[in-house]
């Protein structure tokens, strides 16, 4: 299985890029919010959903819970791949910790340019 872990204090909009491979996406969302909205493409085939909210508050709450249930799905999921979707640039160190350790993990964030969204995905070359 593929999962995706969407960061959505940040990413609001979804590209068909971003959800490429991925069979289960796991949304993160603070525990005060119950509403989120989250721009879908119309074309993406259908991907499981499931909500979790983050406990607690603070500087980068979210960001320990994401890294967190990245380690519990690596290590008792077994989930072939793990696509964080976060514009946090402080992911870059967890994603080369799993990846040197022989694991599928790779962040995809978006940076939006007057009203169009591009993609861009964080993963980093092996090392020889």
């Amino acid at each position: 299985m593929n999962i995706a872990l969407l960061d959505s204090e940040n990413i609001s909009k979804l590209s068909k890029s971003m959800l490429e491979d991925v069979d289960r996406i796991y949304i993160f969302t603070v525990h005060c919010r119950d509403e989120i909205k989250i721009s879908w493409p119309c074309d993406s085939r259908p991907i499981q959903l499931n909500f979790l909210k983050c406990d607690g508050s603070g500087k980068g709450n979210m960001d320990h819970h994401i890294m967190s249930f990245l380690g519990y799905s690596l290590a008792f999921k077994k989930v072939r791949s793990v696509r964080i979707i976060s514009n946090d640039q402080g992911f870059g160190n967890i994603v080369r910790f799993w990846q040197g350790r022989g694991f599928d993990v790779e962040q995809r964030y978006s940076i939006a340019n007057k009203g169009s969204l591009n993609t861009y995905s964080y993963k980093p070359e092996k090392k020889a």
